[in-house]
């Protein structure tokens, strides 16, 4: 289902987001580590081409620590207690804001 401005999103019958696009077409697709390991492994374009991809290889390892992307460009997460607790990328570490959400 499309909202007002037409950003659609399209999920699997257990309710994983596999697309999401716009009015113009898929933005986006997440490709899972499998049928039953639903983490997010990388993200791939309309072309099918993966543009992003994560790594598990923190602490928690049902937490993306790692995201990079074509040029290699990365971001390191850190969690305390299952929430988000920093984020370092070229700019150096930060602590994210805002941030409600908990790991499943």
């Amino acid at each position: 289902m499309a909202d007002k401005f037409g950003n659609w999103k399209d999920y699997d019958k257990l309710g994983f987001l596999l697309s999401y696009g716009t009015r113009n077409g898929i933005v986006g697709k997440l490709v899972y580590a499998g049928l039953t390991d639903r983490r997010v492994v990388a993200i791939a374009d309309r072309n099918d081409r993966q543009v992003v991809w994560f790594d598990y290889g923190g602490a928690d390892p049902s937490l993306p620590s790692v995201a990079r992307d074509l040029a290699n460009r990365r971001v390191e997460y850190a969690y305390t207690g299952g929430r988000l607790s920093q984020v370092r990328d070229v700019l150096g570490p930060r602590r994210p804001t805002n941030t409600t959400a908990t790991a499943a």
